[in-house]
């Protein structure tokens, strides 16, 4: 019900500024136009006036954004209501902190992509390490192959902030039989390292 209220208010919107835009853009060329003395007939002229108005209507940046909120308040109506939440892009673009906020993550996205990139290169070279060294470690029903490990190993990796030892059996073993405890040091220094 809220969702059909907002899709009927996003219309009414779209239509006043339709409405607006082209009057305000019709008038203006009707002036234009008659103060052309060009000798085109006036079909010429309706043809001009009406191709003109198009593309102010086509290029008001105004317009499209209110009419995306149009669009995607049906889409919320007919597909999911996920979709309304396009209509709370208003906040971040009226907030001069909030824009700050976003430059600062989209303005070095290419060194924020680079960075990703290396993490997952150290974590594939980890996992390859891991693979042939000690395949046993790997629990037997996540890692049928190398990409499946590190496949398993990319999504628990940062899920459970253990590094890619969280998705291995733990290094140290009870030993009853010395009622001790059996320390794998490869492994060890391996999940160290990827920790640090």
């Amino acid at each position: 019900t809220l969702g059909s209220f907002l899709t009927v208010f996003s219309g009414i919107i779209v239509m006043s500024f339709l409405f607006k835009v082209v009057l305000s853009t019709y008038y203006r060329l009707i002036a234009e136009l008659e103060s052309d003395q060009d000798s085109g007939g006036m079909a010429a002229k309706k043809a001009k006036i009406g191709l003109k108005v198009l593309w102010e209507v086509i290029t008001n940046v105004e317009l499209l954004y209110n009419l995306a909120y149009l669009v995607f308040s049906l889409l919320g109506c007919i597909i999911h209501p996920l979709l309304f939440t396009f209509h709370i892009l208003p906040v971040v673009f009226s907030s001069k902190r909030l824009l700050n906020v976003l430059e600062a993550v989209i303005g070095p996205i290419d060194r924020l992509a680079l960075t990703f990139l290396l993490l997952i290169i150290v974590t594939y070279i980890y996992i390859v390490i891991g693979y042939i060294k000690f395949p046993e470690e790997f629990p037997s029903n996540t890692c049928y192959s190398l990409l499946s490990c590190f496949l398993v190993a990319i999504d628990q990796t940062y899920k459970s902030n253990n590094g890619v030892c969280g998705t291995l059996n733990p290094a140290f073993k009870a030993n009853d039989a010395q009622d001790g405890v059996d320390i794998n040091y490869f492994r060890f220094f391996y999940d160290l390292s990827f920790n640090y």
